[in-house]
């Protein structure tokens, strides 16, 4: 029984949010029939207030890709936090 409390106590101090650093980017490809046709890329910018909590600002941006090589121009689309 002490064990167990000492185990339930350890696990209410892991913390349930890791921070990533800024500039961070990260690239997804979205493929149809085996070929990739867009690139979704999300860049974490900085951190914000946000409904009064402290959040991260990630960008997200769109490139078509899929007359290669000829590639369309990479579009933010949006913001999440």
């Amino acid at each position: 029984m002490l064990t167990f409390c000492f185990l339930f106590n350890g696990a209410r101090e892991i913390q349930a949010q890791t921070w990533i650093t800024q500039g961070q980017t990260w690239e997804y490809y979205v493929e149809w029939f085996g070929a990739p046709k867009l690139m979704y890329k999300y860049v974490y910018t900085d951190d914000t207030l946000f409904h009064g909590h402290l959040c991260q600002r990630i960008k997200r941006y769109q490139r078509e890709i899929d007359n290669l090589p000829v590639v369309g121009p990479e579009v933010q689309i949006e913001q999440v936090f």
